[in-house]
């Protein structure tokens, strides 16, 4: 799916304050547009040594690796609210991840995608959390954080065997 175009962006950021789920779909259109530019940096080889140091950053090299920025420059409006719109695409990555939708799907799925059967479960969590919201930014970002963190949404970790690393390093926080 191609990413939205300019005038998509504009009216969605213009509509931004409507509502909760518009405040999700600007974030969700900012990561679709990340992913469909990269994110401004090409790696490249250094040497075949197969470290993490044989990689190293090299500058905007291939077009489609302009990031959100170089998608941006046609728009001088939308460039100017940049760190805004980053604000959004943070809050829709943290929606996504409060109501366990992965990557690589959208947030907007759970508004007008398909009715598969394991969207079910997710949309009764969005439902649950956006019941009641109002239209603050801050607000929102609060529930989230909050619903994300509601016992019995998630699975509780698992420590991984008697004598490991991690249950004697569990064991020396809590006292034991």
């Amino acid at each position: 799916m191609p990413p939205p175009s300019l005038d998509v962006l504009r009216d969605t950021y213009q509509r931004r304050n409507e509502s909760c789920e518009a405040m999700i779909r600007l974030g969700s259109m900012i990561e679709d547009i990340e992913a469909a530019h990269g994110v401004g940096y090409k790696f490249d080889k250094y040497d075949d040594s197969g470290t993490e140091d044989s990689y190293f950053i090299d500058e905007i090299d291939a077009q489609w690796q302009t990031g959100i920025r170089g998608f941006l420059k046609d728009a001088p409006d939308l460039l100017a609210v940049y760190k805004t719109l980053m604000r959004y695409k943070k809050l829709s990555a943290d929606f996504r991840d409060a109501i366990e939708l992965y990557d690589p799907n959208p947030a907007s799925l759970v508004f007008d995608g398909p009715d598969e059967p394991w969207l079910v479960p997710i949309r009764e969590r969005v439902h649950k959390l956006l019941d009641g919201c109002g239209r603050s930014f801050r607000e929102l970002a609060a529930r989230i954080a909050e619903f994300g963190q509601q016992p019995g949404l998630r699975p509780e970790p698992r420590l991984v065997g008697a004598g490991s690393r991690s249950t004697v390093d569990a064991g020396r926080r809590r006292g034991a």
